[in-house]
């Protein structure tokens, strides 16, 4: 049970930074700002900005706030997720319909430490890939 867990929540966390990079662009453009426009506003680097909307990085709340405060909105706008805006690159584990479930399955025969490793190998994978 506890693999299933740690399993769904590294799905959901994929899933999260690029709904959040997809929100924090979404409202950059709103507002019609570029990137550098954004990074005159707060002082945080374009390029760290391209990285958060891209879901490649895992921001620090401090930092949602400074963009969320550039932008003239809350830090909570940041979160609500609407599911018609999907990330234009699925998820690699969602790709055919079961690969999650035969996954979980699959790993939850492991001990959650290997399940970590197991997990952690396919990111590199996934990287060397091409996947951001």
């Amino acid at each position: 049970m506890e693999s299933h867990i740690i399993i769904s929540y590294f799905l959901l966390y994929m899933d999260t930074l690029k709904q959040l990079g997809i929100r924090l662009k979404a409202a950059r453009t709103e507002k019609h700002f570029t990137q550098e426009d954004l990074e005159e506003l707060t002082g945080i680097n374009a390029r760290y900005i391209s990285a958060i909307e891209c879901g490649q990085i895992n921001p620090t709340v401090s930092t949602l706030e400074q963009l969320a405060t550039g932008l003239g909105i809350q830090l909570s706008d940041l979160f609500i997720f609407d599911k018609t805006e999907q990330p234009k690159q699925n998820n690699p584990f969602h790709v055919s319909l079961g690969y999650d479930t035969k996954l979980l399955k699959a790993l939850s025969q492991y001990k959650p430490k290997h399940i970590k490793q197991v997990l952690k190998t396919a990111l590199v994978i996934l990287k060397e890939l091409g996947y951001k």
